[in-house]
């Protein structure tokens, strides 16, 4: 596939995520990025597309989404945070638009991505900042530590099935008394559990809810729709969306 090919592809993606941020009503708004992310990674793909060749292209996507807003989930999530404990782990940090908000609250974070333009962006972004730590790492690689705040935006869904268990985990673990998950899950019947050329780590409701008995469920959100996505593919979306407080 030519340059121009996938700089087609770019175009028409931002001009439909610049229409669904406009859009109050899109409640998986400013998380999309991480979805659209790999369904143009599958589209380049499919298209014959070498990843090597095209990563100056990764480039120019991040720093076009650079302006991003975090999302509203990730306020909500802080807000509720009472373990008296000021850190975060952001897993699956993008380019740092949660980030950038939690450190204007006073927090420390420690932000990680598996992709290496999202973790040379964020470090140029938060560079010489203390309060910010970014590294590249997979879920069952990161090391994990005691925090008020753990956010998988989009993302704990990347993780490998059989590392689950032990990174859900790890995440429990890390997060204290009073502190809070915000994260979103992917259901069985989200069409990338069968059509999706990377792995995914679907769960049933069910299991979403047995990761949570030593917590209060602030929100729990469930999207079951036939959508579109951001190259205008009809898609069908199955996400289970959690902010979840730790019992104190």
């Amino acid at each position: 596939m030519s340059k121009v090919h996938v700089l087609h592809l770019y175009y028409d993606f931002f001009a439909m995520l610049d229409r669904r941020f406009k859009n109050p009503g899109a409640d998986f708004s400013s998380g999309l990025e991480r979805n659209t992310f790999w369904l143009l990674v599958m589209k380049i793909n499919d298209c014959g597309g070498n990843m090597e060749k095209n990563m100056h292209l990764w480039e120019e996507y991040y720093q076009k989404i650079l302006a991003n807003p975090h999302r509203i989930q990730t306020e909500i999530a802080e807000a509720l945070n009472s373990s008296g404990n000021f850190k975060a782990i952001d897993c699956g940090c993008g380019t740092g638009a949660d980030i950038s908000f939690l450190v204007e609250k006073g927090y420390e974070v420690s932000g990680f991505d598996m992709h290496q333009e999202s973790v040379k962006i964020c470090s140029d972004r938060f560079h010489g900042n203390p309060n910010v730590d970014i590294s590249q790492s997979h879920f069952i690689d990161f090391n994990y530590f005691d925090c008020g705040l753990v956010l998988a935006n989009l993302s704990l869904f990347f993780c490998e099935p059989k590392d689950f268990s032990e990174v859900w985990s790890k995440i429990d673990d890390a997060i204290l008394p009073g502190g809070v998950f915000c994260g979103d899950f992917m259901g069985f019947r989200d069409s990338w559990v069968t059509d999706c050329d990377t792995t995914v780590c679907p769960l049933t409701e069910e299991q979403v809810n047995g990761l949570f008995s030593g917590y209060k469920v602030e929100q729990f959100k469930e999207n079951d729709s036939q959508g579109v996505t951001a190259l205008g593919v009809t898609k069908h979306w199955h996400i289970y969306q959690v902010i979840a407080k730790k019992a104190q």
